[in-house]
């Protein structure tokens, strides 16, 4: 939650002290594993919001490391390609998108990863200028956020479908997403 209000000092300090904690516990312990993981992928969605892409890259390959074998956990592994997916198109690397289109293959079945996979992959196809594409994938995250009540979330996923119905919608298509977004 601290890097998420920008309060990255504090959220950093916090996963340092986390860390010798997660050491501690036994190597075939599944949740050390998916924790550390977790704390490796926090460090990469910081250092991706500051746009420093070189430290986003090496923590979220870090965190990939760890979900391995037995270790493995689809949703979170799911998470760190998108997060690697974003990462990789906003430096101007054209190999992003096949993560996150492997992020979303992965959490296809699963539940509560899936809107976030697909809000990632919207706003990598609008990055790679497929304005169709991303918008359906943006509109069908924003109705699993809405379904969830994730308010953040759905609009994010708004933003990102306007944005990417700019270029291809018609007077009467960005009339019903007004019309969509006015009824909530």
């Amino acid at each position: 939650m601290l890097a998420r209000l920008g309060r990255y000092n504090e959220a950093n300090q916090a996963l340092d002290q986390l860390m010798p904690q997660l050491e501690r516990l036994s190597s075939d312990n599944k949740y050390r594993a998916i924790w550390m993981a977790w704390a490796y992928l926090s460090r990469a969605q910081m250092a991706l919001s500051e746009r420093d892409f070189a430290q986003a890259k090496a923590k979220g390959r870090e965190a990939l490391a760890v979900m391995t074998g037995n270790n493995r956990s689809t949703n979170t592994e799911a998470s760190i390609k998108s997060t690697l997916c974003l990462t990789e198109v906003l430096s101007g690397s054209l190999a992003g998108l096949k993560l996150c289109k492997e992020a979303v293959a992965l959490v296809s079945n699963a539940d509560h990863a899936d809107a976030e996979t697909n809000l990632a992959l919207a706003e990598a196809l609008l990055e790679n200028r497929k304005p169709k594409e991303a918008l359906e994938a943006a509109l069908v995250s924003q109705r699993e956020f809405a379904n969830r009540h994730r308010d953040e979330s759905e609009w994010r996923s708004w933003l990102i479908a306007a944005r990417a119905s700019q270029p291809i919608a018609t007077t009467a298509e960005l009339a019903r997403l007004e019309a969509s977004l006015l009824e909530r």
